[in-house]
């Protein structure tokens, strides 16, 4: 399993409200994965427009564009015509860059589990980002699920989580495993959540796949 943070928050409905600035990409720069959820919550855990296929970003969520360019090119795919690329520019960030996308899972049971699967590349990327699973709870608590780069890339580091710095000519395998502590309010995906800090690089991200499963019995 992934490795974990846990939070507490106020209501979610209060904070999926607050969000709108954050999904247009016009926040002031200070947004963070701790607060960003989406104007609207899907009916199931699958993401939409999950290899960037219709040439556009929604319904994915974009904050942090004082500090980094998002655009879906042909350039570079890790299957069909699209991916997306995000070019930081070389700026200390405020907050965090986000890609995220939120997910239905009202409902969903303690115990039940959740894989979170996204390919990239890099190109001089200064430090490490993270990939991250976001279960919120029906008391409005939530918890993080951090993303490992699965082995089989030469070169991968041994240990660390997210997304690798340096450059990766070839697409590599950034995975995240959740279970459910409680029952599960909705489910937010994090394809890159780059922290505070300096940030240089370009990172372009493709095939990215929500998977879940009912409790294993016993």
């Amino acid at each position: 399993m992934g490795e974990t943070a846990h939070r507490t928050t106020g209501a979610v409905v209060a904070a999926i409200t607050a969000l709108g600035i954050a999904a247009c990409g016009d926040e002031p720069g200070s947004v963070t994965s701790e607060s960003v959820l989406g104007r609207e919550i899907a009916r199931s855990p699958e993401l939409a427009n999950s290899s960037f296929e219709e040439g556009a970003l929604t319904p994915w969520h974009i904050a942090g564009r004082p500090y980094a360019r998002f655009a879906v090119t042909r350039r570079l795919t890790w299957e069909g015509q699209h991916s997306l690329r995000i070019g930081a520019l070389g700026r200390r960030v405020r907050g965090s860059v986000l890609v995220g996308q939120i997910a239905g899972g009202a409902n969903a049971e303690r115990g039940w589990r959740y894989r979170l699967v996204t390919r990239v590349r890099t190109l001089r990327l200064n430090r490490r980002v993270q990939v991250e699973i976001k279960l919120i709870y029906d008391d409005d608590s939530f918890e993080f699920f951090l993303g490992r780069p699965v082995a089989g890339s030469p070169g991968l580091p041994e240990s660390g989580t997210g997304i690798p710095a340096g450059t990766w000519r070839r697409w590599i395998t950034v995975e995240a495993n959740a279970v459910a502590k409680r029952q599960v309010e909705a489910v937010q995906v994090f394809a890159f959540d780059s922290g505070p800090g300096l940030l240089r690089g370009t990172v372009w991200i493709d095939g990215v796949e929500l998977s879940s499963r009912e409790p294993r019995d016993g």
